[in-house]
């Protein structure tokens, strides 16, 4: 079985459960969930505390190397 979330407008929320419910396809709501600043910052400030990520010895270098353009999709010279 496999599981998919879809975004459906509120005017087409019954034809697409009519339609879903042919297909014998459970459907359920999905609540919106914003995110907690605060778990984040906390999170961060532990990394920051435990002396950062060993794996990245020089963040400035990091950034750089992750910041350089890549080739677009479909724009190759």
């Amino acid at each position: 079985m496999s599981q998919y979330l879809i975004d459906v407008p509120d005017e087409k929320i019954e034809e697409v459960a009519s339609i879903l419910e042919t297909l014998n396809v459970k459907m359920a709501p999905v609540e919106e969930r914003k995110p907690d600043i605060h778990k984040a910052l906390d999170a961060l400030r532990r990394i920051r505390d435990a002396g950062g990520i060993p794996s990245i010895p020089d963040p400035s270098a990091w950034q750089r190397e992750i910041r350089k353009d890549k080739p677009l999709y479909g724009r190759e010279e």
